[in-house]
């Protein structure tokens, strides 16, 4: 049975997009069928669905009017089983798909909250060169003859 998230409506109906999938027609050309009377379409909660059964039995008209679907080619049969098996994979598929859209866009923000980390640090370092520089102008000068002296003192000096 085709599970109620993966198609948007219960198992006995499909909703249009699915429908037009199974006939390889567009979702207009479905509506277009339904205001022509060919399909009924029912609503399930906010979403449009046709009967299972109802499809079914279109196929069979259409392929015994003319041996081959509205689509001008060749018909696919699936199985009903193999036709869920696609519609449970493709709800698998878009859950998998907004969840690296999900991971993208948290890693995006992360990118943008490194790059400001980055800029606030290089904004740091040049505050910090500014102000070492500004430190090194406020110690006292010390003559070069009372650094010779203080060598002396310490029984450093060269002589």
């Amino acid at each position: 049975m085709a599970e109620e998230s993966t198609t948007g409506c219960d198992s006995e109906k499909v909703t249009l997009a699915v429908a037009a999938k199974a006939f390889g027609v567009t979702r207009r050309t479905i509506e277009r069928w339904i205001e022509a009377g060919r399909l009924e379409k029912l609503k399930d909660g906010s979403k449009s669905c046709v009967r299972m059964g109802e499809v079914r039995a279109l196929r069979a008209a259409m392929k015994a009017e003319n041996g081959k679907t509205d689509n001008g080619g060749e018909e696919i049969t699936l199985s009903l089983s193999r036709f869920e098996e696609l519609i449970s994979e493709n709800g698998a598929l878009e859950r998998q798909a907004e969840f690296l859209l999900e991971n993208l866009t948290l890693k995006e923000a992360r990118e943008k909250d490194l790059e400001d980390a980055r800029r606030k640090i290089l904004e740091q370092e040049r505050l910090i060169g500014r102000l070492e520089g500004q430190l090194e102008a406020l110690k006292p000068r010390v003559s070069w003859w009372r650094r010779i002296i203080r060598k002396d003192r310490e029984g450093s000096s060269d002589y």
